[in-house]
């Protein structure tokens, strides 16, 4: 069977990234939520395979973040 597809939405603003997050979960992909910068980049450390590629195929990321854009 194949693996779904991870996604990557970082949003501040809980109501849109809940919106977003029901969104993609529709179109059948796996998603992660950030909810800053620092929080996204230790999910895409997380997030990587044995020898270094990233799980993570696309990233959703609004522009302007708290702690860290």
């Amino acid at each position: 069977m194949a693996e779904k597809k991870l996604v990557l939405l970082v949003e501040d603003e809980a109501d849109l990234a809940q919106k977003v997050l029901k969104m993609i979960k529709e179109l059948n992909y796996d998603v992660l939520w950030a909810k800053n910068g620092l929080e996204a980049l230790s999910l895409i450390k997380k997030n990587r395979s044995f020898l270094g590629a990233s799980k993570i195929k696309c990233i959703l990321l609004d522009l302007r973040m708290p702690e860290m854009d």
